[in-house]
C-alpha cells in the first residue's frame, strides 16, 4: 500500500490515523476529497435532511458553497482517479464521508447514486476498487469493519510486498 489518503479535516484524518498505524504507512492530506454538504447553516437535523433531500431529487440544485451533486460527483471522480494514477499498480486507502463514495460508486456502476446508496455505506466502512489502463471497476462492495486483521489479510491479497514494507508514520 502506497499511503493513506484524506481530505484535511478532523474526522478524516483520526480515520486514516488508524489505518496508517495499523498498515504502517505515511498519511497524505488530499484537497478536494472534502466532505459534500447540503449546508453549512446551523440548522435542525429535519432542516438539513430536507435540503438534503432536495439536492438527491436534483442533482444541479446548489448548496450553500454553489456545490450541486453533480459537481461533486465530478470533483470526487477526479481527485480519486488522480490518487490512482499516481500510483499505478499499488493500493492506496483512502478514507472519507459516505457521500463522495457514493457518488464515485454510482459513477463506476454507470448508475446516479441514491440517497440510500450513501445510508447503506455504514461508519468505518471500506470498498475495493481496482483501477485498470483507464477504467476503475468496484472488486468489493462497501463492507463494515469488522477486523483490522481481517482487512489486512484482504489487503495482503491485493499488494503482499507493500504491506510488509515497514515506513515510519
Amino acid at each position: 500500500m502506497a499511503h493513506v489518503s484524506c481530505p484535511a479535516i478532523r474526522c478524516s484524518v483520526e480515520t486514516a490515523s488508524v489505518f496508517a498505524k495499523v498498515f504502517r504507512r505515511p498519511i497524505k492530506t488530499v484537497h478536494g476529497t472534502e466532505e459534500w454538504a447540503a449546508t453549512e447553516k446551523d440548522v435542525s437535523q429535519a432542516v438539513y435532511r430536507e435540503t438534503e433531500r432536495k439536492c438527491w431529487e436534483d442533482f444541479d440544485y446548489e448548496n450553500d458553497d454553489g456545490e450541486s451533486l453533480n459537481r461533486a460527483t465530478q470533483r470526487i471522480i477526479h481527485h480519486l482517479t488522480e490518487i490512482a494514477r499516481r500510483h499505478p499498480g499499488r493500493p492506496v486507502m483512502v478514507s472519507g464521508h459516505a457521500i463522495l463514495f457514493a457518488l464515485f460508486f454510482g459513477h463506476l456502476r454507470g448508475e446516479r447514486a441514491t440517497e440510500e446508496s450513501k445510508d447503506r455505506i455504514k461508519f468505518a466502512s471500506w470498498s475495493v476498487v481496482e483501477r485498470r489502463s483507464n477504467s476503475s471497476r468496484v472488486a468489493m462492495p462497501c463492507r463494515a469493519i469488522k477486523s483490522f486483521s481481517r482487512l489486512r489479510s484482504r489487503c495482503n491479497l491485493l499488494d503482499s510486498n507493500a504491506l510488509r514494507t515497514r515506513s515510519p508514520i
